[in-house]
């Protein structure tokens, strides 16, 4: 998986070079996560429980690819043992703002929608004995599941290579074996677990160009 990852930023760094305008952004996140469903144990209400690492790449001012790496710590305020997960998800990202045109010349905000599909591998060693291999799909102390992912993520320009942004996520679960304390039973239904992350952050834009996609008003 290290190797995976690696390899796609090292591919969109390449790919953000020789472009009429910017293309590629690399963002890093710290937030929480929300709502989160199927535990007996009450999830404390840390102010920074979720980091995530991400590389997105415009086709134009419009429509890119973003690829996130999610890390959250579900801690429980009984004393319960901790939760750790760990996420690599793969998303559209659409730029409603351009879409919309709401974005004019030297407009300073933006407004980008996502829509994707995770994998993500949770485990509570302390709480349930099991196997510790990650892609053997027996139930034990790592549960690993897919996931779909929807997000709304706004933007604030401080200058071409700098923008702050906010991001807020809905993450529902399939074939989630475990609650999130693992103790107790996923959920019935669509989703067999969920949760929502909201994080704030800030957007470095790499390029030779003058100006970066977000910030493109015309069609290309």
């Amino acid at each position: 998986m290290k190797k995976a990852i690696f390899a796609y930023f090292i591919l969109f760094s390449f790919l953000g070079f020789s472009q009429d305008f910017n293309k590629l952004s690399i963002g890093l996140n710290a937030g929480g996560h929300y709502f989160a469903g199927n535990t007996t144990h009450e999830i404390s209400a840390l102010p920074v429980h979720h980091f995530d690492l991400s590389g997105r790449y415009m086709f134009n001012n419009r429509f890119g690819l973003k690829m996130n790496l999610g890390m959250d710590k579900f801690s429980f305020t009984d004393g319960h043992p901790s939760t750790n997960l760990t996420q690599v998800s793969l998303q559209a990202s659409v730029n409603v703002s351009q879409l919309a045109g709401w974005h004019k010349k030297d407009c300073r905000w933006s407004l980008f929608a996502l829509a994707g599909f995770a994998y993500a591998a949770m485990w509570n060693t302390s709480a349930v004995s099991g196997p510790r291999e990650l892609f053997k799909f027996e139930k034990g102390s790592i549960d690993e599941m897919p996931q779909v992912v929807l997000g709304l993520n706004p933007q604030v320009k401080i200058n071409e290579r700098l923008a702050v942004n906010a991001n807020v996520s809905f993450n529902g679960n399939f074939m989630q074996d475990n609650g999130f304390d693992f103790a107790s039973a996923p959920n019935d239904g669509t989703f067999s677990g969920s949760y929502t992350t909201a994080t704030l952050g800030i957007n470095y834009y790499f390029g030779k160009a003058k100006n970066s996609a977000d910030w493109t008003t015309n069609k290309k």
